[in-house]
């Protein structure tokens, strides 16, 4: 079943960050060049997230549909086609005279500030969604994956049969992407379980473009190293921190950063 729900956590990424996009080019029209035929780009956009996404939860009728989501399959269905319909008629405010390359807090009409307002509620909702089913994804992998901790035999340590096993601690080995999760968390002070953010944070300070599945693996090293802890929800109920160890490792690897000939 995890598998199938991390497909459809990319789909709702997907359509997340096509309504994310819209609502940037609202907030900071100044960073952008409308290129050739931009209205229609976007739409083909929209409809080409929102049918795989639509796709996806049909494919998914046939598996249970987790207690934890806020809403029913049925009511996710509906909520994702007035999303879609709120993006398409987005678009055609934004290229209207009074909007285009106009900051939203410039935005004359009332009725196109609330069409703004829905789009990202919208934003909102996906996102919250992408977490709780990647959280339920990971959660399915942790249980396959457990195994017995060792124990003590005699004062010295075992694994579960019986054979001894060297209780030196290694070094934690970190990949590329988890190094940047550590130090972004760092940077966004994300200590402790008063400290907690988001995953889908934590990855847009590494980069706008990316996604939360693309990381998948760094967040898994990081918990599995138990350099990180979580708690399940959207915020500010759930998320992700830095266990006092993996404090101290974020802190090593930025200082080896900022002076990489250092000897230690």
């Amino acid at each position: 079943m995890n598998h199938d729900l991390s497909m459809l956590a990319r789909a709702v990424a997907r359509a997340r960050r096509t309504l994310a996009n819209l609502v940037f080019y609202a907030e900071v029209p100044e960073c952008y060049t409308p290129p050739d035929e931009w209205e229609l780009v976007h739409r083909a956009d929209i409809n080409g997230d929102f049918s795989l996404l639509n796709s996806m939860l049909g494919y998914l009728q046939r598996i249970e549909w987790p207690n934890s989501m806020p809403m029913k399959r049925c009511d996710l269905g509906a909520r994702v086609a007035r999303c879609r319909s709120d993006a398409l008629d987005f678009v055609t405010v934004l290229m209207l005279p009074d909007c285009w390359g106009v900051r939203i807090v410039e935005w004359q009409n009332p009725v196109d500030r609330r069409k703004y307002e829905r789009l990202a509620d919208s934003v909102v909702l996906l996102q919250d969604f992408e977490e709780r089913l990647e959280a339920i994804a990971d959660a399915d992998d942790d249980a396959g994956e457990r195994i017995a901790p060792p124990v003590k035999t005699n004062g010295a340590t075992a694994g579960a049969d019986g054979s001894k096993i060297d209780t030196h601690e290694e070094a934690v080995e970190l990949t590329p992407k988890a190094t940047e999760i550590l130090l972004s968390m760092l940077e966004r002070n994300a200590v402790g379980s008063t400290g907690k953010a988001s995953k889908e944070s934590i990855v847009q300070a590494i980069n706008r473009t990316h996604t939360v599945s693309q990381y998948r693996n760094g967040f898994k090293l990081l918990r599995d190293n138990q350099l990180t802890d979580s708690s399940v929800g959207p915020p500010p109920a759930g998320g992700i921190w830095l266990t006092g160890k993996g404090k101290s490792k974020a802190k090593e690897l930025k200082a080896e950063q900022l002076n990489p000939h250092a000897t230690t």
